[in-house]
């Protein structure tokens, strides 16, 4: 039985090509120009979000409120109920953990990143810092990662943290955590300041758009390629 296939031309090229090839590839350009468009489309939130943390970041620092929002500078003075270490934190190429302080101030009660300190060091006890503590510093939503357990599966939980997860946290010591943490700008009892500041990935974004743009750009000039060499083939046969 005779392969059906697709005869016609494109701009005056004559092109003939088993439909299945013709389908598959015609997949394939519509997935990368979906991936292309998924990826404009993050480019422009990345913006947005980047223009809106230019905006809070260059405003004068105010005191913390429950009317605070993201990437807010913010100032808190309160008493350090709590420490938890952030485990697998990495800071020029060394392993250690982030030492997080639950601070309540006489309005809120927030998570406050302190900075890091490496594992080989002596674990951060509460009598080393400052209590009542004041903190300076930019406010930022925890970012969860994938777990292959449940947070509260840990043995080690939760005076060690795998990633932050601030309604566990709440809902295990019976109060009510500001939905942010507070990334301090200044070293405190020698820990080592967590960077804060929010990386621009429009670029980033862009560029990825454009790749999926060039690979469905390549697989048409391949489609049209193949077709043509096939309907000279047939033609010679």
């Amino acid at each position: 039985m005779a392969t059906q296939r697709f005869i016609g031309s494109f701009f005056n090229w004559k092109l003939s090509i088993q439909w299945s090839y013709l389908v598959f590839v015609g997949g394939v350009i519509l997935l990368c120009l979906l991936l292309s468009n998924w990826q404009w489309q993050r480019a422009q939130t990345s913006a947005a979000r980047y223009a809106h943390y230019l905006t809070l970041v260059s405003q004068p620092t105010t005191p913390l409120s429950a009317s605070s929002e993201q990437y807010q500078k913010v100032s808190i003075t309160g008493e350090i109920k709590q420490l938890f270490l952030l485990d697998n934190q990495i800071y020029n190429g060394a392993v250690g953990w982030h030492v997080l302080a639950a601070v309540q101030s006489k309005q809120v009660l927030i998570l406050v990143n302190l900075g890091w300190q490496p594992k080989r060091s002596a674990v951060t006890e509460l009598e080393q810092l400052p209590n009542p503590i004041q903190v300076t510093g930019m406010l930022k939503n925890p970012q969860p990662g994938f777990m292959l357990q449940a947070a509260n599966e840990d043995p080690n939980w939760p005076h060690v943290l795998q990633q932050v997860q601030i309604p566990l946290l709440s809902e295990h010591y019976g109060y009510d955590l500001l939905p942010w943490v507070l990334y301090a700008d200044d070293s405190i009892a020698n820990l080592m300041p967590v960077a804060s500041a929010v990386e621009n990935k429009y670029p980033m974004h862009v560029g990825y758009a454009v790749q999926w743009l060039m690979i469905a750009a390549l697989c048409i000039w391949g489609f049209i390629y193949i077709c043509r060499q096939e309907r000279k083939d047939n033609e010679h046969s």
